[in-house]
C-alpha cells in the first residue's frame, strides 16, 4: 500500500495523511489481496478478522481483478476489547506478510495477477493498456513489479518483432532455409536488445522529467510505465509497414503511460520520450530494409557454386558447336559468330584487348559474316589457333571426339610469351587438369606422342611468339 502521489508506503499509519508528501488518503482508495492485510484498533492491539472471501474488513480485491470490487463486512462502532470508538479511517493497517499487495481501487494490472495463465495475463493487460490505462499505471503495486514489467515488455517485443519479421523470413527462406532458421533464432536476441534499450532510456527519460518539473514517483515508476508502453508494439502485426508504425507507437504509448503514472503534461512526457522514438525508428528502418535481409542471406546461406571457369565455358561452347555442326570450328572465332561464346570468354581481363585478324574480339562478335570470314582467313593463313589466353587443339579431332584423353584447350595468361610462373589449365573431353610450368612440357610431349599414334597434328608450343 503506497501513496498515490509519491509512492511512500502507508502501512502502520493511524492518520490518513502521507508522512512524505502530505497527500490525504482513505482505506477505500485501495483493494487488498485476500489475507494480505490486517486491521487493528488504534487504541489497543485488537485485530479484526473477516470472512475468507474478503480476508479483512477492507475492500477485497475481486476475482477476476477487473470485476467490481467486493465490500468487506460492516465495521462494529466499538472495539470489542477496549470499547473505543472508531471507524474504518482511524484503524491501523498492517501487512500480513512481506509480499502483501494493496492496489488502487480503480483496479489491478492483470499482468501481476499470478492466478491467471500467462497468455491471459498478457492479452488482458494489452487490452487494458489501450482501453483502461489506469488499470495498468495505477493498478501496478510499487513493490516487486519492476521485474514483472520488464518481462511483459520482453514478451511483447519478442512477439511483435516475430510478427514483423514473417515476410522477411519468407524472403530468406526462398534463398536459404538455413539463413531463415538462424534469423528466427536471433529474433529473441533482437527483442532483448530493444527491451534493454527501453529500460536504459526510461532512466534518461526520468532525468529529463525531473529537470522539467515535479514528479509523482521515482525512476522505477517511469521504468514500469516505459515497459508497459511496449503495448504499442502490437501494430507490428500490420502487414508491410507495421514495423515502422510500431516503432512510433511504442514511445507514444509509453508517453501516455508516463503522463498518467507521473501526473505530468503531454508536453513533458513527449519531450522525455521523443529521443527514444527517433532512436527506435532509426534502428527499425535499418533492420526493416530489404537489403539487410539480402546481406543476411548472403552471410549465412550456403555459398553458391562458383561460376564455371572460362575454359569450362569454352569447352561447353565447343560441345554445342560440335553437336550442331558435327565438326569442330576451324578457328575459335567462329564461336563468336554463332553466339556459343562471348568476347570475355577469350579475355577474362577486361583491360586486355584481343584480336581476330584486324578486328577486336568485340568487333568480331558484332561483324557481319563477310567481314568475319576475311579476318578469319588472315588468322588461318598465319596458322593461328588461339584467341587471347586460349589455344584451341581441336583441329582434326572429329574422328576421335569420343576420346577423353585428348586435349581440347590450353589456357594461360602467358600464351605466346615467355614462360613464367602462371599455372597452365588444360581441358580434356572429360576433365580439367592444372599444371605447373615445369610440368607442362613433359605433359605436352606425351600428348603429342598420343596424337602422332592417332594421325593427329601435334600441339604447338603455346609459349612460342607469333610471327
Amino acid at each position: 500500500m503506497h501513496c498515490h502521489n509519491c509512492q511512500y508506503p502507508l502501512w502502520n499509519l493511524s492518520s490518513r495523511t502521507c508522512p512524505e508528501c502530505g497527500a490525504s488518503f482513505t482505506l477505500q482508495d485501495f483493494l487488498f489481496l485476500r489475507d494480505s492485510a490486517r486491521i487493528h484498533c488504534q487504541h489497543c492491539p485488537h485485530t479484526y478478522t473477516a470472512p475468507a472471501e474478503s480476508g479483512s474488513l477492507l475492500r477485497a480485491l475481486p476475482s477476476p481483478p477487473w470485476a467490481p470490487a467486493k465490500e468487506g463486512p460492516p465495521l462494529p462502532p466499538l472495539c470489542p476489547q477496549c470499547n473505543g470508538l472508531h471507524d474504518l479511517d482511524t484503524l491501523v493497517v498492517t501487512p500480513a506478510d512481506p509480499d502483501a499487495i494493496a492496489v488502487p481501487a480503480a483496479g489491478i494490472n492483470p499482468w501481476i495477477w499470478r492466478e491467471l495463465p500467462l497468455i491471459k495475463r498478457w492479452y488482458r493487460t494489452l487490452a487494458l493498456a489501450f482501453t483502461r490505462l489506469e488499470f495498468v499505471t495505477d493498478g501496478t503495486p510499487a513493490r516487486g513489479a519492476n521485474l514483472a514489467s520488464f518481462i511483459f515488455a520482453l514478451v511483447t517485443t519478442t512477439l511483435a518483432i516475430g510478427a514483423a519479421a514473417v515476410p522477411f523470413v519468407v524472403i530468406l527462406g526462398v534463398k536459404s532455409l538455413r539463413a531463415a532458421a538462424i534469423f528466427i533464432a536471433v529474433v529473441p536476441l533482437i527483442a532483448i536488445g530493444f527491451t534493454l534499450l527501453a529500460a536504459v532510456w526510461s532512466f534518461c527519460a526520468h532525468a529529463i522529467l525531473s529537470a522539467t518539473g515535479s514528479l509523482r514517483g521515482d525512476r522505477w515508476l517511469t521504468f514500469r510505465s516505459m515497459c508497459y508502453g511496449a503495448s504499442g508494439l502490437v501494430f507490428a502485426a500490420i502487414p508491410c509497414f507495421g514495423a515502422i508504425v510500431a516503432a512510433i507507437a511504442w514511445p507514444i504509448h509509453a508517453a501516455a503511460m508516463v503522463r498518467r503514472s507521473q501526473r505530468v503534461s503531454w508536453a513533458r512526457a513527449l519531450l522525455a520520450l521523443m529521443p527514444f522514438m527517433v532512436l527506435v525508428v532509426a534502428i527499425t528502418t535499418y533492420i526493416d530494409d530489404e537489403h539487410v535481409y539480402h546481406r543476411w542471406a548472403a552471410t549465412f546461406a550456403p555459398l553458391p557454386p562458383p561460376p564455371p571457369p572460362v575454359i569450362e565455358q569454352l569447352a561447353d561452347a565447343l560441345r554445342i558447336y560440335y553437336a550442331d555442326n558435327n565438326t569442330y570450328p576451324d578457328h575459335p572465332a567462329r564461336l563468336l559468330w554463332t553466339g556459343d561464346a562471348w568476347p570475355e570468354h577469350f579475355a577474362p581481363d577486361a583491360n586486355r584487348m584481343v584480336h581476330v585478324g584486324n578486328l577486336t574480339a568485340t568487333e568480331a562478335f558484332a561483324a557481319d559474316l563477310d567481314m568475319l570470314e576475311h579476318n578469319l582467313q588472315i588468322e588461318l593463313s598465319a596458322g593461328r589457333a588461339n584467341i587471347g589466353d586460349t589455344l584451341f587443339c581441336t583441329r582434326g579431332l572429329e574422328p576421335h571426339a569420343d576420346r577423353t584423353d585428348l586435349w581440347l584447350l590450353i589456357t594461360t595468361p602467358e600464351l605466346n610469351g615467355p614462360r613464367g610462373t602462371a599455372p597452365i589449365t588444360i581441358r580434356l573431353a572429360g576433365s580439367t587438369v592444372v599444371l605447373a610450368p615445369d610440368q607442362f612440357e613433359t605433359a605436352r610431349e606425351a600428348q603429342n606422342q598420343l596424337r602422332q599414334s592417332l594421325g593427329l597434328p601435334p600441339i604447338p608450343d603455346p609459349f612460342a611468339p607469333l610471327n
